[in-house]
């Protein structure tokens, strides 16, 4: 075999590979769409956004010697992986001091009483949030902080376990003195979120809407009525105030305004009332056309169909004639 023939053999086994590769992927349904692809990664990155989060009144996790009860902790974690939980605040643990420990891959959180036995509060955290921990905050055996490393901006959690209706004015004035500056010392900038039992029933009316708007449930406990008027999360309040506004609100807002302006200034225009060109001889010559196709008379059928276009020209004409006369 000459050289000029194997060189032409190798062009054409070339070729062919070539345009396997190339068609190969072109079948239907192996190539997906770009902006399906851009659908799933969006997806992925919403999933991995997403922060499940609850709040147990625990009534009691320690064991009699005062001890953390590891086995109803068990318990608790596989209730926690059960229902997909990221993060869950725990309230009357009435474990003692203030800490923070792993139990497997989870991460628990604590803040006491130096005793225990009563009280209690923690937030337990799964593998990827107890990553993300950058500090927390034991105020006392009711209110505790954490702070996570969340983008684009941190996320504070402050879980809480409120006075009942049975506690002092005294301890219930120093639970939301206390509440207010922790709220108080985190940047606006940043995500707060406080949840726990505040052994409260807001419950329903007209005049809720500045807390949890007006579908409550069932009626209004002393403290519910504390929680709602005494103006303790003013500055909750005031960031929820500022953000009520939806962006819809806001662009019919912005529509208004521009609408009004401009018929102040600019006026409305009249509509004029627009004369029919069509005359009354081209309406005939259009009925008789609809009547003369139905007797199957082809010429008469084409000969008012011709008579109909041009008297419909003609009107026209004089139509715009009167217009460009105005």
């Amino acid at each position: 075999m000459s050289k000029a023939t194997m060189m032409t053999t190798l062009r054409c086994l070339t070729a062919v590979v070539l345009s396997r590769r190339v068609e190969a992927p072109f079948i239907k349904g192996t190539i997906p769409n770009k902006r399906d692809l851009i659908k799933k990664r969006r997806k992925r990155k919403q999933k991995r956004n997403e922060i499940n989060k609850g709040t147990w009144n625990m009534q009691t996790m320690q064991e009699n010697g005062g001890h953390i009860d590891l086995a109803k902790l068990d318990l608790l974690l596989v209730e926690f992986k059960e229902q997909k939980l990221n993060i869950l605040g725990l309230c009357e643990t009435r474990w003692s001091k203030q800490g923070k420990f792993n139990r497997g891959e989870y991460t628990v959180v604590h803040s006491g009483s130096e005793k225990g036995g009563h009280k209690g509060v923690a937030v337990i955290l799964d593998k990827y949030h107890g990553h993300c921990l950058k500090s927390y905050n034991s105020i006392n055996d009711r209110i505790m902080m954490i702070k996570l490393n969340t983008k684009p901006v941190p996320l504070n959690i402050i879980q809480v376990y409120a006075p009942t209706s049975q506690s002092s004015d005294e301890d219930i004035e120093h639970f939301y003195n206390d509440l207010q500056s922790v709220k108080d010392s985190i940047s606006s900038k940043e995500i707060c979120i406080v949840m726990g039992d505040l052994n409260a029933k807001v419950g329903e009316g007209e005049d809720n809407e500045c807390g949890i708007g007006r579908h409550g449930l069932g009626g209004r406990n002393e403290r519910g009525y504390t929680l709602e008027t005494s103006n303790r999360f003013k500055s909750l309040l005031e960031t929820w105030a500022e953000n009520e506004t939806l962006p819809n609100e806001i662009w019919e807002d912005m529509k208004v305004v521009y609408t009004q302006a401009s018929i102040t200034h600019i006026g409305k225009k009249k509509k004029m009332p627009q004369k029919p060109f069509l005359s009354t001889e081209a309406l005939q010559f259009a009925k008789e056309k609809r009547a003369a196709r139905k007797t199957n008379d082809e010429a008469n059928y084409k000969r008012l169909k011709r008579e109909t276009r041009r008297q419909i020209r003609e009107d026209k004409r004089i139509w715009l004639e009167e217009e460009c006369a105005k």
